[in-house]
């Protein structure tokens, strides 16, 4: 990006240092078994096997793409415009090499959950040092497509000043006989691990003839042209490389860099990232061009970099000082272009601990108050719910939530703290995300809270946890949803009602009519689950589920599951578990990589775990793949190590478990 060229000298020299360290680290970690997301430089692509890529499976996503839905009878914000502007984030999850496939023993990480405001999501990364090529990992790739969220992997060109070199330009467009390579594998390296697109950023500034230059951008013209020809996939095109082949940033589209988003009645590119320093007058002119080339202005973002100041930057500034927050959402009319944050994963690095980062992502999200519906604030900063309503991913049966965020201090299995002895810094792995509440939170009552709680679960490592006293009459929406009712039709919920109060679940169908349905008190601490059918609504769509609080009352309720669904299917047991390698780590723990055969029906996702002397369980890891890297196992001398496999079901009904005995 051009934020680049206004880092120090010194921040470049770190990140330089950064990149140069992840390499050496992932070198000593070799021999560990820890597989990693995939990253190349062009020739490390053209020559990339899948077969011969002993990573490749750890980083496959099995997760479809979720339908998103808006329904204007639940807009929770009166400014808030639907049907116009998008909204992409260009986060930095981790660095671009020693990025563990399968998430990590360490709670602390970026585990965004506002999908519900966001359209696309492109996977950040790529360096001079590195590789310029990166591919998300699963994990993401199955959060994103749980929550209907598209995923784009990521070619960055760096400039020259930070290690850009002319020619990768020139190899990455190479084609002979009007065959591409380089574009066949970005298709390939897509298609086989589960994401949708690619995002193309060409920086590497000119070198060499004009008559050149214009051959090479024709060149990366008919590159992204052959691309979409050959693929389903998406692409979106940075505003930096021109007609002629030099790069100078336009902040609109004009005639100099139009070829590389519309060309006649060729679609290039399906969205075009603008730089960080548009105006009203470039969005403008750009929504005159659009509409002459027949395209959407909505397929157009403009760009906010939050990467150093987050909810801090300052709105109505021109780049670098500030946001264009007013130029992109001008009050009271239709929205100029599309938004991009670009490293809104600030809210994590500049977070203190896994609870500051939870307070930060809710202010940037729905602004200070913490409640979507009440963003009008002195602050500069409201929200993106002050802009876009919320879009909800549940939109087909079964619907089943834990509320797990994809990290955590400990994890549980219905209700179980089955925590690994060796996993005393938590761990984190989004393949395991739940799709979390749509609203977050609407709630009067001021000494009402409602939030994660992380020290119990139901499955996964958090549950919801409502806590306080309501002096209102408090409805509390949670789930936006597009549900279909049929005659058997349940609504299940798993919770822990530690007080003597007033608290329902209140259920709207789209006739208008509702359904109350009473959380009953809990034994103690233990976990009650309740199922109550609601065919009686048959032919019917349910469209939101929420509490409902007596008013008056000191309230605390954890709720650890939650699904609406027709009927409880049955799985069989996963075959073919098998060790693909093990290695001993240091005295008594091992690494492992297992593998086993896919079932033929859809599964969420599977759990492993290590079966202890006293027939207690022991969580390893899950995936949606059929492999998985499974850390720090413990494995006394002598001792008779079992493993067990169990597949969950989309409705979360459980296989039995498959056992591995391990030499």
């Amino acid at each position: 990006m051009q934020s680049l060229k206004n880092i120090l000298f010194k921040e470049a020299l770190f990140l330089m240092f950064f990149s140069m360290v992840s390499v050496a680290i992932k070198a000593q970690l070799a021999d560990t078994l820890q597989p990693y997301s995939a990253y190349w430089f062009i020739d490390e692509l053209l020559e990339w096997d899948v077969s011969k890529d002993a990573d490749a499976i750890y980083n496959r996503s099995f997760t479809s793409l979720a339908t998103k839905y808006y329904n204007p009878d639940f807009k929770v914000n009166s400014h808030a415009r639907a049907n116009e502007a998008k909204v992409e984030v260009l986060p930095i999850f981790a660095p671009t090499s020693s990025n563990p496939s399968q998430g990590s023993l360490v709670k602390d990480y970026y585990a965004f959950t506002y999908w519900q405001y966001c359209d696309l999501m492109v996977y950040w990364g790529g360096s001079s040092y590195e590789g310029m090529i990166v591919a998300p990992p699963a994990p993401v790739i199955d959060a994103a497509h749980r929550n209907g969220v598209p995923v784009y992997g990521t070619v960055f060109f760096p400039p020259m000043a930070y290690g850009g070199k002319r020619e990768w330009v020139s190899q990455f467009v190479q084609h002979k006989d009007g065959i591409f390579p380089v574009a066949d594998k970005l298709i390939e390296v897509a298609k086989y691990f589960g994401f949708d697109g690619w995002f193309i950023n060409q920086e590497t500034g000119k070198k060499g003839e004009v008559e050149q230059d214009f051959a090479l951008a024709k060149a990366m013209q008919e590159f992204m042209i052959y691309y979409k020809k050959h693929s389903d996939l998406s692409i979106q095109w940075y505003d930096a490389m021109l007609n002629d082949g030099t790069v100078n940033w336009q902040h609109e589209i004009n005639d100099r860099n139009q070829m590389f988003f519309q060309s006649g009645d060729t679609l290039v590119s399906d969205q075009m990232f603008l730089d960080f320093r548009y105006n009203s007058e470039n969005l403008r002119r750009t929504k005159k061009k659009v509409e002459k080339l027949g395209r959407n202005i909505y397929d157009v973002y403009g760009g906010i970099d939050v990467q150093n100041n987050g909810y801090e930057t300052e709105i109505g500034y021109t780049y670098p000082q500030g946001a264009n927050f007013n130029v992109l959402f001008p009050e009271g009319e239709s929205h100029a272009a599309s938004l991009a944050f670009y490293v809104p994963s600030w809210t994590f690095s500049s977070a203190k601990n896994i609870y500051d980062f939870y307070q930060r992502e809710s202010r940037f999200w729905v602004g200070e108050k913490g409640n979507p519906a009440k963003t009008e604030t002195s602050h500069n900063w409201k929200g993106v719910a002050y802009y876009v309503p919320a879009k909800t991913a549940v939109t087909k049966k079964p619907f089943v939530t834990n509320f797990c965020t994809g990290h955590g201090e400990k994890y549980f299995r219905n209700g179980e703290d089955v925590t690994s002895v060796h996993w005393r810094n938590g761990w984190n792995n989004l393949s395991l995300q739940d799709i979390q509440p749509t609203w977050r939170w609407v709630v009067e009552s001021e000494k009402l809270s409602i939030g994660y709680d992380f020290t119990d679960a139901y499955n996964g490592g958090n549950c919801l946890e409502i806590k306080g006293y309501s002096n209102e009459n408090d409805i509390i929406p949670l789930f936006g949803t597009r549900l279909d009712v049929t005659n058997s039709t349940v609504l299940r919920i798993g919770c822990k009602k530690l007080s003597h109060s007033d608290v329902n679940l209140l259920l709207t169908f789209e006739n208008g009519k509702e359904k109350i349905i009473p959380i009953y008190e809990s034994n103690g601490e233990e976990w009650c689950l309740d199922s109550f059918n609601i065919g009686n609504y048959e032919d019917q769509k349910l469209c939101r589920i929420a509490l409902m609080l007596g008013k008056g009352q000191n309230h605390h309720v954890r709720i650890g599951q939650l699904s609406v669904i027709d009927r409880v299917s049955s799985l069989p047991s996963v075959s073919g578990f098998s060790i693909e390698e093990k290695a001993e780590i240091k005295h008594g723990v091992l690494n492992m990589r297992v593998k086993w055969e896919r079932l033929n029906q859809d599964v969420f996702y599977y759990r492993i775990y290590k079966i202890n002397a006293n027939g207690q369980k022991s969580f390893l890891g899950g995936t949606t793949s059929n492999a998985c890297f499974l850390p720090m196992v413990p494995k006394r001398k002598d001792e008779k190590l079992t493993l067990a496999i169990e597949a969950v079901g989309m409705d979360y009904v459980l296989s039995p478990f498959s056992l591995l005995e391990v030499e």
